[in-house]
């Protein structure tokens, strides 16, 4: 930066808090403080972060002659010297992302992830943390500070995606970004701005990205071979944390997963009994998150629905992590099993024996899960041992035994409407309760459940099959969720 070969303006600043206000003017800067950004940056694991980058480069980019006056330097400093110091900045910085800036290419060959769509999906990361910048008047905003401003409460969202060899999909873009930069775009009355021109080339990124997302799917799951590497690279270990699958990270199979985990109890936490909140399937609270759930801890590399449950993180990971240490995974699958026996129980059950929408009694529950039946859990210090509904009445009681037994019939009662009227009931279920789960999930779970449904349909299966993912009864429970 400070060897400018087309001026020496920099050189000749002798004090690092001139030379501070000159390079970040950050909101900290005072003439009369010995604390300066540049001192902050050079001695702060700050030095690489992006936030940085764009302080530095738009600070630069807004320099006028009156700047340099406050520094006593407004003599030595012409319009071409600053218009020579910008494109040099252009150009440093440039460099200095070609070195540091690290994108995850570990995807390429194993799906349709290509370099030109991850280099795309980082430039529209930084023009989305500039926009916010924008509207935030703050060019030293982080990536987790721009989260926020996109309403997206998940400190980690840009990094996992930057770090991790994953592309976001466009239901992610068009629910959380889009509105808001249109908004922002909408509210600019001068059009012959910076912020304005930025808002703009940002929307076109976004769309190009989109673009080219679209195409190189099409690209790649246009061949048997190109769809058969995507699944068995699904059961690759993860780069990042070998324990787990490389699919386990991706957000297709998440979405898929989520969904049907979600649809195989109705979204009830089997050990506690709560319904999971819509919010938790959003990214819309920060304290609110589904999470899969391995019932099996020395099987984390397995991405099979049947060695998962879908908690969230009210529960997890404690104490769900001591539910399944302390129970079997066979009584875990056979709890799972029960509960989703209760729930068909339910909805088949004949209407003229039912009064006031009780499809299911607390009788029916203490059939399937009688006290001869014991659970063991370790919760708020200590463990318990009792049977189901001990632990859904008295252990996990923040909501009452009948207030989750009225959650439950309430989706019985929807899902008896939708097949009495022709509807898919797993939509019909989704639009009435989890409706979050919806919006961000369907689409792309839908072409992961295609794809899956493509290999095993046309036997092109090769180093891993249908039954890696799902039993026949997931299958058909595929079949049904997404009109396959």
């Amino acid at each position: 930066m400070i060897s400018c070969p087309e001026t020496n303006i920099l050189r000749l600043i002798n004090q690092k808090k001139d030379l501070a206000f000159i390079l970040f003017n950050h909101p900290s800067y005072d003439l009369d403080n010995t604390f300066n950004y540049l001192t902050h940056v050079y001695f702060d694991s700050k030095t690489s972060k992006t936030s940085t980058i764009l302080g530095l480069e738009h600070r630069v980019s807004t320099l006028s002659i009156n700047d340099f006056q406050k520094i006593g330097l407004g003599d030595f400093v012409t319009e071409e010297v600053i218009i020579n110091l910008q494109r040099h900045t252009e150009k440093v910085i440039g460099i200095w992302n070609d070195k540091y800036q690290k994108i995850n290419y570990e995807g390429i060959g194993k799906s349709y992830q290509t370099k030109e769509l991850c280099d795309l999906q980082l430039k529209m990361f930084k023009g989305l943390l500039k926009s916010a910048a924008f509207a935030e008047d703050n060019f030293f905003i982080s990536f987790r500070e721009a989260c926020s401003f996109f309403k997206i409460f998940d400190e980690g969202f840009f990094s996992h995606y930057i770090t991790a060899p994953k592309v976001i999909g466009k239901s992610i873009i068009e629910t959380y970004f889009s509105p808001i930069l249109d908004q922002l775009i909408e509210d600019i009355d001068d059009k012959d701005t910076l912020e304005y021109q930025h808002h703009i080339d940002t929307k076109e990124i976004i769309n190009r990205y989109k673009l080219v997302l679209k195409k190189a799917k099409e690209d790649w799951f246009s061949s048997p071979r190109g769809a058969k590497l995507w699944f068995d690279a699904l059961f690759d270990p993860d780069s990042q944390d070998p324990r787990y699958s490389f699919g386990f990270s991706q957000d297709e199979y998440k979405a898929w997963a989520s969904l049907m985990l979600t649809f195989d109890l109705y979204g009830t936490c089997m050990m506690t009994g709560e319904p999971i909140p819509d919010v938790a399937y959003s990214l819309n609270d920060p304290n609110i998150r589904t999470a899969q759930h391995h019932l099996n801890p020395n099987k984390k590399s397995s991405i099979a629905l049947y060695d998962l449950l879908l908690p969230y993180n009210k529960y997890h990971p404690s104490p769900f992590e001591s539910f399944s240490t302390q129970n079997s995974e066979i009584k875990q699958k056979m709890l799972r099993y029960r509960l989703n026996k209760l729930f068909e129980i339910g909805i088949t059950k004949d209407q003229s024996i039912v009064r006031d929408s009780k499809w299911i009694t607390e009788e029916d529950f203490k059939t399937m899960f009688p006290e001869t039946l014991q659970y063991t859990v370790r919760y708020q210090g200590e463990t318990v041992t009792g049977s189901l509904f001990y632990l859904w009445n008295d252990k996990f009681s923040d909501m009452s035994f009948t207030e989750k037994l009225g959650y439950m019939n309430n989706k019985v009662t929807t899902i008896r409407e939708a097949i009495s009227n022709g509807r898919n009931p797993y939509i019909a279920y989704l639009n009435e309760h989890s409706f979050s789960a919806k919006e961000r999930y369907y689409d792309i779970a839908k072409e992961f459940a295609s794809r899956f449904w493509q290999l095993g349909s046309e036997r092109l299966f090769e180093n891993h099959n249908g039954g890696h993912l799902g039993r026949i009864w997931h299958i058909s429970l595929m079949k049904q969720a997404f009109d396959l």
